[in-house]
């Protein structure tokens, strides 16, 4: 599937959707850095300045993207606007706590993708405006929660590891 088609497959999910850098077959990232772009934002850092507010599940603007940027990866900005929050767990550590945490807390039934390093396990963001779910990283080693504020990296893309989401 190529980029274009997921991207809006996201925004028709009622996902607000943002183009990023990408990482090429040499796994260099395509930002004005190239080469020297820092290894933690390589292939996954936002195209737009603005993300946070012009992020966009409108299909016309999700599409005018992607026709001026046919390989940018899919980034979709989390929290209430998007109506979901990420647990994303990097590692086997990460991967292991979750696991405990299953076991003890109970499993829900979630959404999830496989990403380079790890695992993003997706949820309805809560309905009730009293509840702020934010982002925080180092929930504990490996584990960050995006929320209102923050965005994940969805398939197809693909990570600076040479692995794709999926």
């Amino acid at each position: 599937m190529d980029m274009r088609t997921q991207a809006l497959l996201c925004a028709e999910a009622g996902l607000r959707v943002h183009p990023l850098y990408e990482v090429d077959e040499a796994l260099v990232c395509q930002c004005w850095k190239g080469a020297q772009c820092d290894e933690k934002q390589r292939g996954k850092h936002p195209r737009l300045s603005a993300w946070q507010t012009v992020a966009s599940s409108d299909p016309d603007t999700v599409a005018r993207w992607w026709a001026q940027w046919p390989s940018a990866g899919i980034g979709v900005a989390t929290g209430r606007a998007s109506r979901v929050w990420v647990l994303d767990c990097d590692g086997p550590e990460a991967l292991a706590w979750y696991a405990e945490q299953s076991k003890v807390h109970g499993r829900t039934p979630t959404r999830g993708a496989r990403t380079g390093r790890g695992r993003h396990f997706w949820w309805r963001f809560p309905d009730d405006e009293g509840v702020v779910i934010g982002n925080r990283q180092s929930v504990v080693p490996g584990v960050d929660v995006r929320g209102d504020g923050g965005y994940v990296v969805v398939p197809p893309t693909l990570h600076r590891s040479g692995v794709r989401y999926e």
